[in-house]
């Protein structure tokens, strides 16, 4: 499939997967979508997603809408996870993470990764900050930084970009290092959208879970195919997961062969400038079972499509006055906090 370049956007909201007893099936609509090349509409058509809740019925959701943007600066600074994968010219910004990572370093191979993710929401963020969770697979990040590659994708909370402060489903990637390439979402040519029936980058993710409330997941799974040796995204709940498009092997210098970096976690990002750090994860610390956000049932993925566990991966937190992370387990970890730093 060629190059998608989406001009137009009306984000629809995916239905999650609550944590309840009883399953029950959720609809959703899909947004309306501009092809560049194909020039196809996928608006209208339905995705049936199962989800866990109390109330054992079907809902339908709205597409919510939301007005074409051009902000090329997004492009070319895309805040990430730990310090290595930061824009290295990004000053007027801050950035806080609370991962896991892997080794990195030419010995250490992987061909892909998947988690499930709690979602929250933040709906008074202010334009300038960021939250963030989701899964990190980059390779070139222990040499010279426009070397560096990065896909990343889980799910976002950012007035700047999508005109709300609702939560996002998202991916970015970048070839350089965030230098000249890459973008968020669909805002450049580089991930290719295959899925038809209106699961794409950027849509609106509904409901989401609140501190002490029903908990409502996603699950992403990120591989290369070992015959294109592109990098393909599945999204979905649990072992259940749909595929929703693939970055070209193309586009990539180090992360054509493999990967040598996969991290798991949080990010918040804000304005240097009169900035405060937004909340992460659930905007609480990793104490309070009820309210803390988790990631569960992370996985590596090997040269043979097999999963394997993490093994005692390295832990960043840079600032544990307002992020923290728990103590880690494959089957599930919690991480996050209030945010509220100054310029620090």
């Amino acid at each position: 499939m060629a190059y998608m370049e989406i001009f137009t956007f009306s984000f629809m909201w995916l239905t999650l997967v609550s944590c309840s007893p009883v399953r029950g099936r959720l609809v959703m609509e899909s947004y309306d979508a501009l092809e560049a090349k194909a020039q196809k509409t996928v608006y209208g058509s339905e995705i049936e997603v199962h989800a866990l809740n109390s109330s054992n019925r079907v809902e339908r959701v709205i597409p919510s809408q939301l007005a074409p943007r051009s902000n090329e600066s997004l492009r070319t600074k895309i805040p990430s996870s730990i310090n290595i994968y930061a824009p290295e010219d990004d000053s007027d910004r801050i950035e806080h993470w609370a991962v896991y990572q892997s080794g990195t370093g030419t010995s250490k191979a992987y061909y892909g990764a998947k988690a499930t993710l709690v979602v929250y929401g933040f709906p008074n963020l202010e334009v300038g900050q960021i939250s963030s969770a989701g899964i990190w697979v980059a390779n070139g990040a222990d040499g010279p930084r426009n070397q560096l590659n990065v896909i990343q994708a889980g799910w976002q909370v950012f007035p700047e970009l999508y005109g709300d402060s609702n939560t996002h489903f998202f991916t970015s990637w970048t070839a350089d290092g965030y230098n000249s390439t890459g973008c968020y979402n669909l805002q450049c040519n580089g991930f290719v959208l295959t899925n038809t029936s209106g699961l794409a980058p950027g849509v609106l993710l509904r409901p989401v879970t609140t501190p002490g409330g029903t908990q409502y997941e996603i699950s992403i799974r990120i591989f290369k195919d070992p015959t294109t040796g592109n990098w393909w995204l599945q999204y979905g709940h649990g072992d259940n997961l749909t595929p929703v498009g693939y970055w070209p092997k193309s586009l990539f210098t180090s992360l054509a062969d493999e990967a040598t970096r996969v991290d798991f976690g949080g990010e918040v990002s804000f304005q240097k400038k009169n900035g405060v750090s937004p909340p992460m994860g659930s905007g609480y610390f990793p104490t309070d079972h009820s309210k803390t956000a988790y990631i569960k049932d992370t996985a590596y993925v090997d040269k043979d499509g097999n999963y394997f566990i993490p093994k005692n991966p390295a832990s960043y937190a840079d600032n544990p006055y307002c992020y923290k992370l728990a103590g880690y387990d494959p089957l599930r970890f919690a991480y996050g906090g209030p945010g509220g730093c100054n310029n620090n």
